[in-house]
């Protein structure tokens, strides 16, 4: 099972934030755990504030397994968004042998952006992927222009960070453009 993160439906090769950007907000620290229906492999999320400003270091663990990120909260817009970035190795640190995992060829040689809107809601927050299917569809209709490679079947955005903030702007509020959100609550701060 890939770990949520690395499962975004947008791998980008240059980020969404810029220096302008990116924003603190202390609501997003803290230990996070998946509201989901399965209650016996709930995901954890614990953001630690990093060393700069706006960026976190977050832990994210599934069914046994661990893995770090360097997560960069950002604004767009009125909207919120995380830009994630795998951290370190990429195998887990779990007892989990390594032909059960499955992960990407690409994620292992490049280090890549995946990119979440993000809704506070109280005691909770709610991240939405990008719906992948809609947007290749978008791409091989030639609805929206986007730089982009296709690897091996997988559609990897190459276009600028400015390009990619214009592109995020735009469909910020297009409900069809977003999967339905992972909600997760907040255990402690």
């Amino acid at each position: 099972m890939l770990p949520f993160f690395l499962s975004s439906c947008i791998i980008s090769l240059h980020p969404l934030f810029t220096s302008e950007a990116i924003i603190d907000d202390g609501r997003l620290t803290g230990i996070w755990i998946e509201q989901g229906e399965n209650q016996e492999s709930q995901s954890s999320f614990d953001f630690k504030i990093g060393e700069n400003t706006g960026h976190y270091e977050l832990l994210h663990t599934d069914n046994g397994s661990t893995y770090t990120y360097d997560a960069v909260l950002l604004k767009l817009g009125e909207k919120y968004y995380l830009d994630v970035i795998l951290n370190g190795e990429l195998c887990p640190t779990s007892n989990q042998s390594k032909a059960d995992e499955q992960y990407p060829v690409l994620a292992e040689l490049i280090a890549s952006h995946n990119f979440y809107k993000l809704e506070f809601v109280e005691d909770q927050f709610l991240l939405y992927p990008f719906d992948g299917d809609r947007l290749e569809k978008m791409v091989k209709n030639r609805m929206i222009r986007i730089k982009h490679e296709n690897v091996d079947g997988q559609l990897i955005i190459t276009a600028s960070t400015e390009e990619l903030q214009k592109f995020f702007i735009k469909y910020a509020d297009d409900e069809k453009a977003f999967e339905e959100p992972l909600v997760v609550k907040q255990m402690t701060r």
